[in-house]
């Protein structure tokens, strides 16, 4: 499917200018509206907040920034994002998830591979991208990517994200986020899918 066998991480990914950009169409004043995911999301847990896109035109510019972090991860990988450049016949699925700490919430996410439904079949991804516009003042909150099994002794990576930094990985690579004890925790997930039909939500 891909010749991702490891996530692989990529720092200062964005330049200041599109960062900037980002960060406004992500933050509060902008045109779409945070809701907790814990139900929608089977993984969420404790307060997850996720971006439900109630504007044609934000939800446009959300997919549109998402496109050039694709675009621009693709070109700093070179051959190594060999699966980015390749866009016959793909599908891509943008959200955003925001996790803080908020009183007595601690949110966090559950072991898991994103997917979809498709005639009763569960479709995954052939890569995911996550992007972090804004990591502040972070305690906990660290991406880990699972070996085989969600327990402590098969875990395969720890990544702790910073601003600014893209992560891609096989799309049925095992994921999970610890409990964010302090600061704020801001991604964008972007889902590469072969096109088999039907819409992603």
């Amino acid at each position: 499917m891909t010749s991702i066998e490891r996530p692989i991480i990529v720092n200062d990914l964005l330049s200041e200018a599109a960062q900037r950009a980002f960060a406004g169409l992500l933050g509060e004043a902008s045109e779409l509206i945070w809701t907790r995911a814990d139900e929608s999301i089977t993984a969420a847990r404790d307060g997850v907040l996720q971006l439900t896109k109630d504007s044609k035109l934000a939800s446009i510019r959300f997919a549109l920034f998402c496109t050039l972090v694709v675009d621009t991860l693709a070109v700093r990988l070179g051959d190594k994002g060999a699966v980015l450049s390749n866009k016959a016949k793909r599908n891509y699925q943008n959200f955003a998830v925001k996790m803080q700490r908020d009183g007595d919430a601690i949110p966090y996410q559950l072991p898991h591979v994103d997917n979809y439904k498709h005639e009763g079949l569960q479709i995954l991804p052939v890569a995911t991208i996550v992007y972090y516009p804004e990591i502040s003042q972070l305690l906990g909150g660290e991406l880990v990517c699972h070996e085989h099994s969600p327990h402590e002794d098969a875990q395969a990576l720890r990544i702790k994200p910073i601003t600014n930094m893209a992560v891609l990985m096989h799309g049925e690579q095992l994921h999970s986020v610890d409990s964010v004890v302090a600061g704020r925790r801001l991604s964008v997930i972007t889902n590469i899918y072969e096109d088999v039909g039907g819409a992603r939500t």
